[in-house]
């Protein structure tokens, strides 16, 4: 399978065959790719490239994981560094366009939210934590997110929804 980012071929992935009457029916391939980009758009192209005629493939989910700057200009911003993840170690985030309405988030354990102290100067918004471990964190404009009613739900007996008649 070629790789393609911004129409430049990038790299390649070696798919290995599965025999049609064994039990396996994927193999799962990795790839990392280092990608210094010039512009905000991305375009990826992966080109399958059949072994024979009667080769097939499929694609199951691609995950892309990027780094670049905490900027807050579209009012939300969810993000987690695994570079800074060491024993002992603690991290400090920066995120620009950030007013005194930024309210930032640790999701790591989306049942605990965590509100990390942070400083808001000059537009960047700064906090420190410790990432012995991948934290995840989301940062907003509370301004730009405010919940608002809509209709009230009434009660609903979702077992009994196989005899719902819709």
């Amino acid at each position: 399978m070629n790789i393609y980012i911004n129409d430049i071929y990038a790299d390649s992935v070696i798919l290995t065959s599965v025999n049609p009457s064994s039990t396996k029916f994927a193999q799962k391939k990795k790839k990392t790719l280092t990608y210094e980009a010039n512009s905000p758009d991305i375009n990826i192209k992966m080109e399958y490239v059949p072994a024979t005629s009667t080769s097939r493939s499929w694609l199951d989910y691609i995950m892309i994981n990027l780094i670049s700057e905490l900027d807050l200009s579209l009012g939300q911003l969810l993000f987690r560094d695994l570079s800074s993840v060491q024993t002992g170690n603690t991290t400090q985030f920066n995120i620009s366009n950030a007013n005194g309405n930024v309210r930032v988030w640790d999701v790591t354990d989306p049942l605990t939210i965590k509100k990390p102290e942070h400083e808001t100067n000059l537009g960047t918004a700064s906090f420190i934590v410790s990432t012995d471990t991948l934290r995840e964190f989301v940062a907003f404009n509370e301004t730009q997110f405010i919940p608002e009613f809509v209709e009230k739900v009434e009660n609903q007996n979702l077992h009994m929804k196989d005899l719902l008649t819709w």
